[in-house]
């Protein structure tokens, strides 16, 4: 999951979180099995405790540029000055983001997550 300061909310943040590593908890997985289905962690430009958009602290648990490869990555609802985003405003995030979608990594937001996919013009 991305989190950028001061623009990323922390509820979805938080709530898909627990979703993802709650999921292990209600699959029916065969007895004895170590594996888990998803390893989430919250990554952005760097580690360590920001405030989200509302103020509320948010842990990033690695940089972005601690994460060579991942399967998913998850872009959550943000909030942005003038309710738009600003092009050219991430350029390390958004070319971690197509790197990891160059070497297949599934990119997927939910709610204004959106304005922060790769596009040409990001």
């Amino acid at each position: 999951m991305l989190a950028l300061p001061a623009e990323s909310t922390g509820t979805p943040i938080h709530g898909l979180y627990e979703t993802l590593v709650l999921a292990d908890a209600v699959v029916a997985r065969p007895e004895n099995s170590v594996t888990r289905l998803f390893e989430v962690e919250i990554v952005g430009p760097q580690r360590g405790i920001f405030p989200s958009a509302c103020g509320l602290p948010l842990e990033v648990h690695r940089a972005i540029s601690e994460v060579d490869d991942t399967d998913i990555v998850i872009t959550a609802s943000m909030l942005f000055e003038n309710q738009a985003w600003v092009t050219g405003q991430h350029p390390e995030t958004v070319a971690w983001l197509r790197r990891m979608h160059a070497q297949g990594a599934d990119l997927c937001s939910a709610c204004a997550g959106a304005c922060c996919s790769p596009k040409p013009a990001c």
